[in-house]
């Protein structure tokens, strides 16, 4: 069973961060651009699947939000009918407002306005979420004011994880998960149950980057191998990576 994290195309927010003031995060369109990529992301699909047949059916999830549906649509313009005939019962788009972007709250506007008006009424609270965040493990369980830290989004996912397994006991071998770069990052950590110490090193996916989650089988465990497909990077990996990305668990006991 192999899951694939999708991160959805360039969005009008990805072009121009001060839309946020004026629009709300659900509801951002993607760019031209990423109107692009989404069916660039069709095609490197399709040829996954044609290297790695799925035994059953390919579970589709996806956010609600416009940008991912819009991703959606445009990969499903090109990653071929055999493929989206795969795709469960009637072609089945699972939506599920778990998997939508992390919630940043007053942050977000204030990221695009330094010193605004929510800032200078509450600066203990951006200094004290600043102050976590440059520490230790901080970019992981700082909680902006209003919003959800990485630690957060995990704990609102751990609900999915407990649908995802059932299906996967029900024989689902194969899933496509269209989200967000923070809830992709979120994702893994809980999933995998790997430790928040390593999150300081994570790097945003770019858009329409897929990221690989398969059982490895030295541990038996699910583990993250990496990008199999990320456009900016030249990245087009249609065969699974020997192993999983390595990190050093013995730097835990240090």
């Amino acid at each position: 069973m192999t899951i694939l994290l999708v991160r959805h195309a360039e969005s009008e927010g990805n072009v121009d961060h001060k839309i946020f003031l004026d629009k709300a995060d659900h509801a951002l369109h993607l760019s031209p651009k990423g109107e692009e990529q989404a069916r660039a992301l069709g095609l490197f699909l399709k040829d996954y699947y044609a290297a790695n047949p799925p035994k059953k059916n390919i579970r589709l999830w996806c956010s609600p939000y416009q940008r991912t549906l819009s991703t959606l649509k445009g990969m499903r313009e090109t990653m071929g009918e055999w493929v989206w005939n795969k795709c469960g019962r009637g072609r089945d788009v699972h939506f599920d407002d778990r998997l939508r972007e992390r919630h940043w709250g007053f942050h977000q506007p204030h990221e695009y306005q330094p010193g605004g008006s929510v800032e200078k009424q509450n600066p203990h609270l951006f200094k004290h979420f600043r102050t976590t965040r440059d520490t230790p493990m901080g970019r992981y369980f700082a909680q902006p004011f209003g919003g959800e830290s990485a630690a957060d989004t995990v704990s609102r996912l751990h609900s999915f994880f407990h649908d995802l397994h059932f299906d996967i006991q029900r024989g689902v071998t194969d899933h496509i998960i269209v989200t967000h770069a923070l809830t992709m990052m979120a994702f893994v950590y809980g999933f995998t149950k790997l430790h928040p110490q390593f999150f300081d090193d994570e790097v945003l996916a770019d858009n329409t980057g897929v990221r690989l989650l398969d059982i490895d089988p030295e541990t038996g465990r699910y583990a993250d191998y990496g990008y199999i497909y990320n456009p900016s990077t030249n990245v087009y990996l249609t065969q699974k990576p020997a192993r999983p990305v390595q990190r050093d668990l013995e730097s835990l006991w240090r």
